[in-house]
């Protein structure tokens, strides 16, 4: 936070530095990985090892924040996501400073099935936040019925918040 300067929370983020284009922005590789179904192995791993950086910070005598990582919807459809997901983290050694995030789009596909896989991630340990809220079509009777922890506001409500009031009473 501003007043204390501490870190609150951290986001896990994939990043591809090509020999010869340099930094590759994640618009380009992402939407590859998810074609070739290769985002399994790489959102695993990422899970995997953000768990496990968690840990080794704590074995230095830190107190790092909960990490968040982001979950593709291929990942998600998965019949096995649960057992992938907490193995993943249990590999890395910490499933209680794990955030999964997903946006509200992602959650809508199956939406009964999900909230399956949602109770089930939070028994594990971990925590669901909805990020990009506001983007996508998810109603309100959907979004009490999910088992969330955080709800994480498009940046397009946050932005121009102070331009009116409807925008600002929707933040709030």
């Amino acid at each position: 936070t501003l007043a204390s300067g501490r870190v609150e929370g951290m986001e896990a983020l994939i990043r591809w530095m090509h020999p010869l284009r340099g930094l590759v922005s994640p618009g380009e590789f992402i939407p590859l990985l998810e074609d070739t179904g290769m985002i399994l192995e790489a959102g695993y791993w990422a899970l995997q090892r953000a768990a496990g950086d968690h840990a080794a910070w704590r074995a230095q005598g830190l107190h790092p924040p909960r990490i968040a990582v982001n979950v593709s919807a291929i990942q998600l459809r998965q019949k096995d996501f649960v057992e992938r997901v907490t193995s993943a983290v249990a590999a890395g050694g910490c499933a209680d400073c794990i955030d999964i995030e997903l946006t509200e789009s992602i959650l809508m596909g199956d939406i009964e099935a999900n909230i399956d896989k949602l109770r089930a991630i939070r028994a594990a340990g971990m925590q669901i936040a909805i990020d990009d809220f506001g983007t996508g079509y998810s109603s309100l009777s959907y979004l009490a019925r999910l088992p969330l922890d955080t709800l994480k506001i498009d940046r397009s409500f946050v932005s121009r918040m102070n331009d009116s009031p409807e925008h600002l009473s929707i933040v709030s």
